[in-house]
Order: C-alpha cells, then sequence, then structure tokens
C-alpha cells in the first residue's frame, strides 16, 4: 500500500469465512460518510444460500445500507475485527506522521485476525495479508525495539505486523506451532515480573477447577517469559496458515451493545440479561460465567472487564467461548472490587458473599453456589505449590501473591455458609512454599 493511499481510504470491501469453509467469500462494502462508516451486503452475498448475518443484534441480512446505532462509529462486528491499543501502537509505528482511520487501521492490520472477517481493496481478488511465520526470538526482539521508540531493522520490520490485528492492549502476535495457531503473548517492558508465569498458573488452575478456558503453553526465549494461548476461533485444516475454518467471535461489547466508553454500563446483571435471551444453552452458560466470577474473585482477578467476555456466532446461535487473560492482580486496597460491576448485597466488593448473592441470576442455587466455591479453593490450594515450581516462580511473587491476593482474607470476609469450612487458612500454609 502505498503512502498516498494511507490517507486516503473511505471504503473497503469486507470477506467473510463462512461457517465450516476454508476460503473466504466477498460479502459487502464499507464506506466512510464523514465521523460514521456505512455498511452494505452485496447482492452476490445476499442470494449465497449459505449466506449469514454478521450479528444477531446488527445488520440483518437485507438490502439497503446501515448506519451503525448509539455511540457506535462503525458496526460492533468490525471493531471486533479491528486492532486494539497493541495492535494500533505497531502500525502507528510503522507508518509515522499519518492520522489513520478505522479502515485505514483495518487494511494495514493482518488478515490472520480475530474471527471469520478480513478486509480488501478488491471485491473480486482477495489478497492474503498474513505474514511470513517468524520466530519467537525474532518477535521478541522487534517488540523491544518498538516499545523503545526506535526503528526496526529491515529485516524485523514486517515481524509484528503479523499480530497487529490482534486485540488486547499487551505485546503479542501470531504464530504456528504443531500444526495449531497460538497467540503469542509477552511482557511489555512497563509489566511486573513473572506476567507470563502468573498467568500461565492460573490458567492451569481454572481448567483444573473444570473452567472453560483456552489452552495454554510457558515458554522461555533468551530469558524472556513467553505464554501461548491456542486460538479459539480457528480450526486449522492443514499447515498453511490461510487454509483454516474460522468463527464468527462476537467480544462482550458487542454482546450488550456497547462502546468501549461505556464499559462502565456493563455488569454481570446485563451479562446474565443477554445470555438468557440469546444464547445456545443458556443454563450452562450462566453457570459457567458464575464458575469463572468465583474463581476470579478467589484467585484476586479483578481484571475481569466485558472485554474477556467471549461468543462465537455461526449464524443461528450464541455460544460461551472460553476464558482466557486470567491472572491475579496486584492490589493494595483492603477491600478490591471487581471491573465488571457485580452489583450484589454488598454492592460490588470482591467477596464470596457478595457474589453468593448474585448466584440466582445464573441459575444457581446456594448449595450449587457453595459446592462450587469449595471445590475452586480445593483445587486452589492442591495445585498452586505445583504449578509454581513447574514454571520455577520465584520466592518473592510466590510470598506476595499466597494468601494475600490469591485465597485473599478479604475475599472470605462474612463467608458463612459452612462454619465447618476453614475458609481462612493459617498464614503458614505449606501451599506457600
Amino acid at each position: 500500500m502505498t503512502t498516498s493511499k494511507i490517507q486516503n481510504i473511505d471504503n473497503l470491501f469486507v470477506w467473510v469465512w463462512l461457517p465450516n469453509c476454508s476460503e473466504p467469500v466477498v460479502a459487502g462494502q464499507i464506506v466512510k460518510q464523514n465521523k460514521l462508516y456505512r455498511f452494505t451486503y452485496g447482492q452476490s452475498y445476499r442470494d449465497n444460500p449459505a449466506a449469514i448475518r454478521f450479528s444477531p443484534f446488527e445488520l440483518p441480512l437485507q438490502k439497503g445500507s446501515f448506519t451503525p446505532k448509539g455511540q457506535n462509529l462503525i458496526h460492533s462486528c468490525f471493531r471486533d475485527a479491528a486492532p486494539d491499543y497493541w495492535g494500533r501502537y505497531v502500525i502507528d509505528n510503522h507508518y509515522p506522521g499519518f492520522r489513520l482511520n478505522e479502515l485505514d487501521y483495518l487494511i494495514l492490520s493482518d488478515s490472520n485476525r480475530s474471527g471469520a472477517l478480513d478486509f480488501q481493496h478488491s471485491s473480486s481478488d482477495y489478497v492474503d495479508r498474513t505474514m511470513v511465520q517468524m520466530s519467537i526470538d525474532d518477535i521478541l526482539s522487534a517488540a523491544a525495539i518498538i516499545e523503545q521508540h526506535q526503528t526496526l531493522p529491515p529485516e524485523l520490520d514486517f515481524v509484528l505486523m503479523q499480530g497487529s490485528s490482534m486485540g488486547g492492549a499487551q505485546p503479542k502476535a501470531t504464530m504456528l506451532w504443531d500444526n495449531k495457531q497460538w497467540i503469542v503473548k509477552f511482557a511489555s517492558i512497563d509489566d511486573p515480573a513473572d506476567t507470563a508465569k502468573l498467568e500461565y498458573i492460573t490458567m492451569r488452575l481454572a481448567k483444573l477447577a473444570g473452567i472453560f478456558v483456552a489452552n495454554v503453553k510457558y515458554e522461555e526465549s533468551d530469558s524472556q517469559e513467553v505464554l501461548l494461548i491456542e486460538r479459539f476461533d480457528r480450526k486449522t485444516t492443514n499447515t498453511v496458515i490461510s487454509n483454516t475454518a474460522r468463527r464468527f467471535i462476537m467480544s462482550g461489547f458487542s454482546l450488550l451493545g456497547l462502546t468501549e466508553n461505556e464499559a462502565q454500563y456493563a455488569s454481570y446483571h446485563s451479562v446474565a440479561d443477554v445470555v438468557r435471551r440469546e444464547f445456545h444453552q443458556p443454563k450452562l452458560a450462566l453457570q459457567e460465567i458464575f464458575k469463572r466470577l468465583a474463581f476470579n474473585i478467589l484467585m484476586g482477578n479483578t481484571d475481569d472487564g466485558i472485554k474477556h467476555l467471549t461468543a462465537s456466532w455461526d449464524g443461528s446461535k450464541l455460544k460461551l467461548m472460553p476464558a482466557f487473560g486470567l491472572s491475579p492482580k496486584m492490589h493494595f486496597d483492603e477491600e478490591a472490587k471487581q471491573t465488571l460491576a457485580i452489583n450484589g448485597r454488598l454492592a460490588n466488593e470482591a467477596t464470596l458473599n457478595n457474589i453468593a448473592s448474585i448466584a440466582g441470576i445464573f441459575q444457581v442455587s446456594n448449595t450449587q453456589a457453595q459446592e462450587i466455591i469449595e471445590s475452586i479453593i480445593t483445587v486452589i490450594e492442591k495445585n498452586w505449590p505445583k504449578l509454581c515450581n513447574e514454571v520455577d516462580l520465584n520466592k518473592h511473587s510466590r510470598h506476595q501473591f499466597w494468601r494475600k491476593i490469591i485465597l485473599s482474607p478479604n475475599c472470605f470476609k462474612n463467608w458463612d455458609y459452612n462454619k465447618n469450612f476453614t475458609m481462612i487458612p493459617s498464614k503458614k500454609s505449606s501451599a506457600s512454599i
């Protein structure tokens, strides 16, 4: 793409991987009009018997142009496919001096983006912008250079562009490993020590606790920690990255019809409402979300914002996708608060007593809530030391988090469901070693 085009993009064609298909078809066009981005389905797509609407909440599969509603400047499904903070940071670094709009970011990011959409200049010829696969060492080297606001050498120039279309604020890239697609997530220069280790441990604990989570691997490269998360929006059909079946993925923002600026209006109650109305097997999904909430409280993961809730869409039903990004968060307030509002009997307190007061909205009884919580505690106590040893988490980090953030006294405050169940263990527990 030439620099003259970077400043002047006002339309793009949307291509889509329909369910269980490994090749994309053109579906329609986005056109920028002033500050808004309008979308129109193409007639060939509307005539396709396999075609599906992009979302159950917007863009019905019919003739005409659609304008985003509310505070959205672009439709939610396209925002979900766009680069987030890290991706935009990489693109801005790659094209300095340009004021980029939403269509610029969509076309300048790589094609191996989240979900089942991609964006092209042409309605007839699909050009795959998936970058050449690079090693973890190259990815880490490129990230370090960019974060120091330096210019990448020619041999690393396009390394990070292969992850530029992925969401999230933390540095990341994508790669193929064992014929599966993975997100490579690594610590920023501003991240605390052991960030990748703690997330790996937390994700493994969640899986052992019976929570539906993405598969993870922990690796080290040149003494740097790297977390690999298996992508759940892909079904690889062979060793060529582009030849995959892709899943439509909807973010929590899209599910609730909110922009990032409206995140404060999201709550567990609003999540439960949309799951009850719109999801496939809603009771199972609701109970899964309650398990995640209980796990987050016990692990001290206060970063449970709506961005961490995702669902797949196949044209007829929404299904809850695996949890990701779980990790204890250091905080200095005696009473922790969750990012996503609990709105329980004790407002937004990150306590077991508070989440038990809203168990009913997840179709979880008081007895079930206690069983879920006790089971998670048992898993954490039994497996924390093993997993710490597996990744060689240092003693300082273990001491810093154990019984202070993870299974903290605060989360057990006023917990009285079972007087015989010792909820607050001794500070000298052997599990902290």
